[in-house]
C-alpha cells in the first residue's frame, strides 16, 4: 500500500515538472505590433481600418501599413489577425484615429463597435 502511494506521488510530481511551461507563448519577433489604428467610414456604409506597424529589424526605420474594409471594426480586426503572417498584438496600440465627421455622430460610433 505504501509502495503504491509512493509510486503515485512520484508520478504526480514528475508530471508537474514536465507539464508546466509556456506552451502557448509567441516569440516577440513573431509578432506584429501595431502602434496606430485609423478608422474611417466609407460612403457605402463600410468601415476602413488601417494599421501602422513599424518593422523590428535591427537598424531599420521602415514601417508598413495594412488596410482592410468590412462591415464593423471588430470583424475587420479579426480578419487582419488571421490574414497576416505574424500574430497581431493589439495591446501595444498607442493611438486610435477616427475620422472627424464620423466621430461626431453617436449612432455611427455604436454601429462601429457592434
Amino acid at each position: 500500500m505504501k509502495k503504491n502511494r509512493f509510486f503515485m506521488s512520484t508520478i504526480v510530481l514528475l508530471s508537474l515538472i514536465f507539464l508546466v511551461g509556456c506552451w502557448d507563448i509567441k516569440e516577440i519577433d513573431k509578432r506584429d505590433i501595431p502602434l496606430m489604428i485609423g478608422i474611417r467610414k466609407e460612403s457605402d456604409n463600410q468601415f476602413k481600418v488601417t494599421l501602422y506597424i513599424p518593422t523590428t529589424e535591427k537598424g531599420s526605420k521602415i514601417s508598413r501599413t495594412i488596410t482592410q474594409k468590412g462591415t464593423n471594426v471588430s470583424s475587420i480586426l479579426e480578419q487582419l489577425k488571421t490574414n497576416t503572417e505574424d500574430a497581431l498584438y493589439y495591446k501595444q496600440v498607442r493611438l486610435i484615429l477616427i475620422q472627424n465627421n464620423f466621430a461626431k455622430d453617436k449612432a455611427d460610433i455604436g454601429e462601429m463597435i457592434l
